[in-house]
């Protein structure tokens, strides 16, 4: 699963709109719309994004119960 499946299955896991979303991480809609649909946030977005599902960045790309790829 890409970055950008992630971030919209956590969003639509949340029950939330991506304007919802935005308003939350104090971007706008917009910004959201890019990342779902081809855009790769940047890191300071990747950790506003997993501070607000409550998860570490780690878990994010990994998922809660995988560990890294040495």
């Amino acid at each position: 699963m890409t970055l950008k499946e992630k971030l919209i299955n956590l969003r639509h896991s949340a029950g939330i709109s991506q304007r919802k979303l935005a308003d939350a991480l104090g971007v706008p809609q917009s910004t959201i719309k890019r990342i779902e649909q081809s855009q790769e946030p940047c890191f300071d977005l990747l950790c506003k994004i997993a501070n607000y599902y409550s998860m570490t960045l780690s878990s994010m790309f990994y998922g809660i119960d995988q560990k890294p790829p040495k």
